[in-house]
């Protein structure tokens, strides 16, 4: 006997509910790959682990990120950090593009040293900055890159306007090696002079 178009719509629908059922279980039934707590431990490590001040076989992480690069930041942060630095020293554990091999170890270098309480101007700050400009470096606030930051602790000391501070280490001068410091730290002398506070702000 064959079946009305009643029943053939509930067999159809049926069939729908039993096939979604089954796509459900075969999603549910894919655990999803724990956060590698152990591979940003040893990444973090990496020439570093005679200065952590904590042992990594006791981290208890309570963290649901499977992104490597915070991995690696929270690990850095357990392992050297006793005191919080700046988002521009933290960034070298998030992305180190752009990068060559002794700029990364740099700036590793001052994060480990800064977070640990050590003297950055010590640990080889002093041949760029003064002790002046360390402690602004240390302390800057706010969205700027490791090289603004760099040079936003500089222009303080040309001016105790922290706008002006700012805006000039938001131009192409945080591009520029610090192998030529001396002659930049003159420019950026004079672009505070002509250009910020002189009121014509143009972009450079």
């Amino acid at each position: 006997m064959a079946k009305s178009m009643i029943q053939r719509r509930q067999d159809a629908e049926r069939e729908r509910i039993e096939a979604y059922q089954a796509s459900l279980r075969r999603v549910s039934a894919m655990p999803r790959p724990a956060p590698d707590f152990e591979r940003a431990l040893d990444e973090v490590r990496r020439g570093y682990a005679g200065m952590a001040i904590r042992d990594g076989a006791l981290w208890r992480p309570k963290l649901k990120t499977r992104d490597p690069a915070r991995l690696r930041l929270a690990a850095a942060r357990y392992l050297f950090a006793r005191y919080p630095v700046s988002a521009a020293l933290e960034a070298i554990w998030l992305d180190r593009s752009g990068l060559d091999g002794r700029e990364i170890a740099l700036r590793l270098a001052w994060y480990v040293t800064a977070a640990g309480g050590g003297s950055l101007y010590k640990a080889g700050a002093n041949a760029w900055l003064s002790r002046k400009e360390v402690h602004c470096f240390l302390n800057v606030s706010g969205d700027f890159t490791f090289d603004e930051a760099f040079w936003f602790a500089i222009a303080r000391s040309y001016t105790d306007d922290p706008g002006i501070a700012a805006r000039l280490a938001r131009t192409k001068i945080a591009r520029t090696p610090r192998g030529e410091l001396a002659f930049w730290r003159e420019v950026a002398l004079l672009l505070r002079a002509s250009c910020f506070e002189g009121g014509d702000r143009r972009s450079l």
